[in-house]
């Protein structure tokens, strides 16, 4: 900031109710789908994944898919469409699964043998990249 300029930002902090699920969830992972707020929940007892989408501060649940001829999945984040991102098997192999179609890609990375932190979904962002010269270019994304 500079000299004689002062801050106007504002905290807001809003409390959101968990939606009222029907069991308890082994996992439940934050995610965005379609342009709201989502949480993907893994229920171990019916071997279900729930999603849920929050709207003007109430959840409506999107899906329900079973999950019991997968393994053990955890969800990693929304990717595009209909399409989630989990870990698959006692492996943790990284997978592409289609909520609507069910059809799943297995994507070559087992999270066992490889570190992963974390998968972060960008959308018509920047990204900067060096090329084989080790020059700096700018490439527009889009999903």
């Amino acid at each position: 900031m500079a000299a004689g300029e002062s801050s106007t930002a504002i905290q807001v902090r809003l409390q959101v109710m968990l939606p009222d699920y029907d069991k308890p969830a082994r996992e439940t992972v934050l995610s965005v789908y379609h342009d709201s707020l989502a949480l993907l929940t893994v229920h171990d007892i019916k071997h279900f994944l729930e999603i849920w989408t929050l709207k003007e501060g109430c959840w409506t649940k999107q899906f329900t898919v079973g999950t019991s001829s997968y393994g053990r999945i955890s969800p990693i984040a929304h990717w595009k469409n209909s399409k989630f991102i989990f870990e698959c098997g006692p492996c943790k192999e990284l997978t592409l699964f289609d909520i609507i179609t069910q059809e799943i890609t297995y994507l070559g990375y087992i999270k066992d043998i490889h570190s992963c932190e974390g998968i972060f979904v960008y959308r018509g962002s920047l990204v900067s990249f060096k090329d084989r010269n080790e020059h700096w270019e700018a490439e527009a994304l889009a999903q």
